[in-house]
């Protein structure tokens, strides 16, 4: 009789563990904010509707477009050398890159107008290893309606525009990148 009741004992021990276990994970994977409440904690204006398609080149001169982020949260950035706010902002870019790369985000940075040796430069002389592709005619800032620098359209895994920011935002903050992973959990 001892050896049934320690049996049972031991038994709802293990379950009430898992239990716990389990409420533990429910509630990490739980995002602690909203959709909006996110992207206002970050200062992105919400969007809507199918992201415009793209080919452009990297600076190695390989062809991308937006299909072939399919599946992954894009943080699509417009920039150029001569933009002091552009430049200042790569580096917290390059730390959301390396940050969250594992939970499918994926930056990509279109240098406008601008030539590949430029645009090297900048990536070199900050140590970029996000993609940066040349948009040297301006179409794809066109097709975005990009109308200043730096802009930035954050991009759903279903290739959905979540939001834009017009203008620099320190991406490296507590809060932004708080944000950035409840807006991963849910888009």
């Amino acid at each position: 009789m001892k050896r049934i009741g320690l049996i049972a004992g031991i038994t709802v021990a293990i379950i009430a563990l898992l239990v716990l276990v389990v409420e533990r994970q429910r509630r990490a994977a739980a995002p602690s904010m909203e959709i909006g409440e996110a992207l206002a904690a970050m200062g992105v204006t919400e969007g809507g509707g199918a992201a415009e398609d793209f080919d452009l080149e990297t600076l190695t001169g390989e062809s991308r477009t937006l299909a072939d982020y399919e599946g992954k949260v894009v943080f699509l950035n417009f920039w150029a050398s001569w933009c002091a706010p552009c430049v200042e902002e790569m580096p917290a870019m390059q730390m959301l890159a390396d940050r969250f790369e594992d939970d499918g985000l994926r930056v990509v940075a279109v240098n406008v107008r601008e030539r590949r040796e430029t645009a090297s430069d900048v990536v070199e002389e900050l140590g970029l290893e996000f993609t940066v592709l040349l948009d040297t005619n301006g179409e794809a800032m066109s097709s975005y309606n990009v109308r200043g620098l730096p802009t930035t359209i954050i991009i759903d895994r279903e290739g959905q525009v979540v939001g834009t920011k017009l203008g620099y935002h320190p991406w490296d903050e507590p809060e932004t990148l708080e944000a950035f992973a409840a807006l991963l959990q849910q888009v």
